[in-house]
């Protein structure tokens, strides 16, 4: 009789609260270091910390503080940032998704509407050319916080902006409209969570587009035709532009501030990006026979929104290919015909939380 011996042996590829597929990324911020892609704008390392007191899910939040005369890239800012040239290459289409807080202890003011940038998309030099021979354009795509008539809002604007002196790279002047229009406002209350969705087709062209759902909740909308995409040009060059996110404002502001970013992640599907982190710890994980001919049943506590997996022997071939399965606290395998006796890989890709951090992992099956 061929019976399976099913070892729980957790072969934790990234021991990080990190997932990365490619130049896909996911980061909870649950702990530090952050992932080395990340870069950062701030005055000091102490302006850009893990907040283990708030936390949109898991066990901490990133938290990034600004004070009056903090100076980095000649400007009054605390960012965090970071690229991903293959995914936002011309011509892509990419999904973002992050979430963000405004503290309740928020200083506002009521000059320039206490305008801060909050999470933005900038230009880069074209290729051939270095930051010494181009200054950078307002960002096509950016959200800022507002305080205006003692309410809180958040503002989204869109479109390539063209200011008067700006040229070209060889010095010529630019002949082009500014175009960039809000395209969203939300009143929003502070020291609360919210969930943004991206979904950007990049180009320099008039084919280019923007959709945003606001906690799930279409947020922009084309007066034009009622759609949520809004269309327009968002690249300035052929490099790609890159996410920041933090605190930037003009150097006119007198107050220590802070905002909380968690649970981002970028992908080519909004799948990718949407799936929610689920808290389990490893005693909620099991991979249970069904009988004894090479089929199982993988068992989760909680139902999963998404979660990949695919089974390869230990000889790298591949005996299925990725299944998928949605809103499931169970996924059935039949493999009765193609499990031969021998070592063999599940790979799971979730967005799951194994003993509090986020991991891509594998189990080994061992057939006899």
């Amino acid at each position: 009789m061929v019976t399976n011996r099913l070892v729980l042996f957790l072969l934790f590829i990234y021991a990080k609260c990190i997932i990365t597929f490619g130049q896909n990324l996911v980061e909870t911020f649950d702990s530090w270091p952050i992932h080395e892609r990340w870069g950062w704008e701030v005055e000091n390392n102490k302006r850009i910390t893990i907040d283990s007191k708030n936390s949109r899910n898991g066990k901490g939040s990133l938290r990034l503080e600004l004070r009056p005369n903090d100076r980095a890239s000649n400007g009054n800012r605390s960012e965090i940032k970071i690229g991903s040239p293959e995914l936002n290459k011309e011509g892509n289409e990419v999904w973002v998704k992050y979430s963000i807080m405004i503290p309740e202890n928020f200083v506002d003011t009521s000059y320039l509407e206490n305008k801060h940038k909050i999470t933005q998309w900038h230009d880069a030099p074209p290729p051939g050319f270095t930051w010494a021979d181009y200054s950078g354009h307002e960002p096509s795509i950016n959200l800022e916080y507002r305080f205006k008539n003692q309410e809180s809002y958040f503002v989204l604007n869109y479109g390539n902006f063209y200011h008067r002196k700006d040229t070209f790279p060889d010095g010529s002047p630019i002949q082009k409209l500014n175009k960039q229009q809000t395209v969203a406002t939300k009143r929003i209350s502070k020291g609360r969570w919210y969930d943004l969705t991206y979904h950007i087709k990049w180009s320099q062209n008039d084919d280019g587009f923007i959709e945003v759902w606001l906690d799930d909740n279409p947020w922009t909308q084309n007066i034009e035709n009622g759609s949520i995409r809004i269309y327009g040009a968002n690249m300035y060059n052929l490099t790609p532009n890159y996410f920041k996110a933090g605190l930037y404002r003009p150097p006119v502001f007198s107050s220590t501030n802070f905002i909380n970013i968690d649970e981002f992640a970028i992908g080519k599907t909004r799948d990718e990006v949407e799936a929610p982190s689920v808290s389990i710890t490893r005693n909620d994980y099991l991979i249970a026979p069904t009988r004894n001919s090479g089929s199982f049943t993988v068992k989760f506590s909680k139902k999963l929104e998404l979660v990949q997996m695919r089974i390869v022997s230990m000889a790298g071939d591949e005996i299925n290919q990725w299944n998928k399965f949605h809103g499931t606290d169970q996924m059935y395998f039949d493999l009765s015909e193609k499990l031969t006796a021998g070592v063999y890989l599940i790979y799971t890709k979730a967005r799951c939380v194994i003993d509090n951090k986020n991991y891509q992992f594998s189990d080994r099956i061992i057939v006899e």
